[in-house]
């Protein structure tokens, strides 16, 4: 008894089946940050517009500084970067407008015999409106990089008052060297915000309190601009 005819389209159309699985799966898999639910219920989440690197905007590079900016609805940013002092300034116009100039600590990592420059501290100086206030985060690694690492922070207020920044839920199967998916901003035990980087577009859950959320969203938004996915770190 003969063979039916093979279909010309079924290689075609197994590889495209094939695809789709896999692709689906890779998706599934990707980490992402689990809000708890109380933390629903306490704070709101909120989608800046024109926050994420992924968004279109225009670059322009010099030796070993770059600048940028990006703009999306009423928010427009720019950023100037020198990788040989490590320094930082970043200033967002819109409402509220935000403005900082931080520092990085590097340190020279080989991986897989790539060369790469990671950053083990930054300081902040951030300028929100009349206020001013001070930020510093450090990484921690965890032992090796398969293992991951911790992101810390401390953050002063402009009235002297210290807050911490604890890294959420690090992943160390995932990529970015295990990178944490998230920060939580804690005074006194109580959580004040939430910045999920787990996705391109960073998100913010804050507090439902418009003073409350005033005073929380400089330091919330700078965080998801200095670690977030697709950047360095920085």
């Amino acid at each position: 008894m003969t063979k039916p005819p093979r279909h010309p389209m079924r290689p075609a159309l197994t590889l495209a089946l094939v695809a789709a699985t896999l692709t689906s799966g890779c998706a599934r898999m990707e980490p992402r940050l689990q809000v708890p639910d109380e933390v629903k219920l306490a704070l709101q989440r909120v989608d800046l517009p024109g926050i994420g690197l992924s968004r279109s905007g225009r670059s322009e590079v010099d030796g070993r500084a770059f600048s940028f900016s990006r703009s999306a609805s009423s928010m427009r940013w720019f950023g100037a970067f020198d990788s040989g002092s490590g320094e930082l300034s970043l200033s967002l116009e819109g409402e509220p407008a935000l403005g900082a100039h931080c520092r990085s600590s590097r340190a020279d990592l080989k991986l897989f015999g790539l060369h790469l420059e990671k950053p083990l501290a930054t300081e902040c100086r951030v300028q929100h409106g009349a206020l001013q206030s001070e930020m510093r985060l450090w990484t921690r690694s965890m032992g090796s990089p398969s293992q991951g690492e911790e992101v810390h922070g401390e953050w002063t207020t402009a009235d002297g008052e210290r807050v911490i920044v604890q890294s959420l839920h690090t992943n160390p199967a995932g990529g970015m060297l295990g990178r944490p998916l998230g920060f939580s901003i804690v005074r006194r035990g109580q959580t004040l915000a939430l910045v999920d980087v787990s996705h391109w577009q960073p998100r913010l859950y804050l507090p439902r309190e418009a003073r409350a959320r005033e005073d929380v969203l400089p330091v919330a938004m700078l965080m998801a601009l200095l670690i977030q996915p697709g950047t360095s770190g920085n």
